[in-house]
């Protein structure tokens, strides 16, 4: 792995490293927080892992469609309430 990499990995994590005593391999770094990615590296993302695979479409699909259903049954139990 290329010595950038590892300074980046090593100076996002070194909260959690130096709290479960890891060894550092280039020494110690500065802790810095990183930023969450935004929503359209998200979507990028997921369509750089998609990509022209059917086979991953097709479970992907099936689990929103899932998740869809969850989410739709707890908004709908949750204003049941309120709107009665």
């Amino acid at each position: 792995m290329p010595r950038r990499d590892i300074e980046w990995i090593e100076s996002g994590c070194a909260e959690g490293m130096e709290a479960l005593d890891y060894q550092f391999a280039l020494g110690k770094p500065r802790a810095r927080r990183i930023a969450p990615p935004g929503r359209l590296n998200l979507i990028l993302e997921r369509l750089r892992f998609y990509g022209v695979k059917r086979n991953r479409w097709r479970r992907a699909w099936m689990r929103w469609k899932i998740v869809l259903r969850v989410r739709a049954t707890d908004f709908l139990s949750s204003t049941r309430g309120r709107f009665s």
